[in-house]
């Protein structure tokens, strides 16, 4: 599914703000080292029963970050001071069109 920048922004926008925070349940004593992924000043759990790794990058990934993120994205894109000549084998490549090249190939129009 391809998404453009526009639309990543939106829906960080529209989801629990963060921080968002891993933390274990019960006792601890859960075998398979699942935790919840929670939204601690909303008292919202975002996630449950989910392994440790991947409760880390959702937590990280919280929408201030995302958001942090695409703006910097945006700013490199919008900044981009590359050029081609006519004549020129020769280009320049500058961190706007690797941030853009990696963002399509993350399936993010740009």
């Amino acid at each position: 599914m391809t998404r453009t920048l526009s639309e990543l922004r939106e829906i960080a926008e529209k989801a629990v703000p963060g921080p968002w925070k891993a933390q274990a349940w019960g006792d601890g004593s859960n075998s398979e080292d699942c935790v919840n992924v929670t939204a601690p000043e909303s008292e919202i759990t975002l996630a449950e029963d989910v392994h440790f790794p991947e409760a880390a990058f959702i937590a990280t990934f919280n929408p201030q970050v995302v958001l942090a993120l695409l703006a910097v994205a945006v700013t490199l894109i919008e900044q981009c001071s590359c050029r081609v000549g006519p004549f020129s084998k020769q280009v320049t490549v500058c961190d706007g069109c690797t941030a853009r090249a990696q963002l399509e190939a993350a399936g993010v129009a740009v």
